[in-house]
């Protein structure tokens, strides 16, 4: 059994420490971590987790239940990430998401009014114009 040191006014003693609790506790931390860190939906990381533990016989059985954690991992996720609007016309992209890294711009356009938004830098526009041919990507519907 694990033991955690605690101080007292008359020195040190050791407290035991239910392993199952702290491994529960530590798969949290772990679950909150990854959902704040992650764009990954959150089931699959979730998914990820428990696979893991799985192939593992002594923490297989200890792992907490998606239904426990779920909350927990969608409000981490939601601390660090704007929420979805309900409509398009209510969506405000954040500056942080406007510039690159490099702070290039990379939102061109955002037209509420048509529904189209233009991601690109000012260098990938220069490369198009130099094509003569472009190809555009069908998974869309207009």
């Amino acid at each position: 059994m694990a033991t955690i040191k605690t101080w007292d006014t008359d020195g040190t003693f050791n407290c035991p420490v239910d392993e199952h609790l702290a491994y529960k506790m530590e798969k949290r931390a772990v679950l909150a971590q990854r959902s704040a860190e992650e764009t990954k939906p959150i089931p699959a990381i979730y998914d990820e987790e428990a696979s893991a533990a799985s192939a593992e016989p002594s923490t297989s059985g200890h792992f907490p239940l998606f239904r426990r954690v779920r909350a927990a991992m969608y409000g981490h996720r939601a601390k660090r990430f704007p929420r979805l609007p309900e409509h398009r016309h209510d969506l405000v992209i954040p500056d942080q998401f406007k510039t690159t890294k490099s702070g290039e711009d990379f939102l061109l356009c955002q037209s509420n009014c048509r529904h189209i938004l233009v991601f690109a830098t000012g260098t990938n526009i220069r490369l198009l114009a130099a094509c003569r041919t472009w190809g555009m990507d069908g998974t869309f519907k207009i």
